[in-house]
């Protein structure tokens, strides 16, 4: 037995397909475009605003410059099975604040202003996240049980082949 068959494969067979983020992020896009109010500069000015940034690129929790995009207030994939939403890809649900920040939502201060930002949406009628019905919930939970299975279905077949490796 060689060495590199005691080891784990440095990436389980099916992580990239049990991860949803993909599929989620790209219909919250498609929804999006479909069901949202488009983000407008003076939206933008109003969330500088609120946030009290000087740009869009400044985290609003210590002015900092932000190291990402900011925060989606509502996740775009994580909360797809417990609370059954997925969250919008807009600037709408980002919050100026560098990768995810949790305690932005824990102080007082902070909160004060992300309610005052989701009231703002509220008005101009943008959508943050999107409730799953039962049949959209029921699909992407068959459609990733498909993928498993054609993954191991595949994997199968092809761990039994010989490689065409010069000896």
């Amino acid at each position: 037995m060689s060495e590199s068959s005691k080891t784990n494969c440095c990436l389980g067979l099916y992580v990239r397909v049990k991860d949803m983020r993909n599929l989620c992020c790209n219909l919250a896009h498609e929804w999006d475009l479909q069901y949202n109010v488009n983000y407008s500069t003076e939206d933008e000015n109003e969330k500088l605003r609120i946030f009290n940034t000087p740009n869009s690129k400044t985290d609003f929790t210590n002015g900092n410059k932000l190291t990402g995009v900011g925060d989606h207030l509502y996740p775009i994939c994580k909360d797809r099975v417990k609370m059954r939403i997925i969250g919008s890809d807009t600037l709408w649900n980002r919050i100026p604040v560098s990768g995810y920040n949790q305690k932005y939502k824990e102080n007082e201060n902070f909160k004060v202003k992300v309610d005052c930002w989701e009231e703002y949406c509220k008005k101009r009628g943008a959508i943050l996240y999107y409730p799953l019905s039962d049949k959209v919930h029921n699909d992407i939970i068959k459609y990733q049980q498909e993928l498993v299975d054609l993954t191991k279905t595949t994997f199968d077949r092809l761990k039994v082949s010989s490689p065409s490796v010069d000896e």
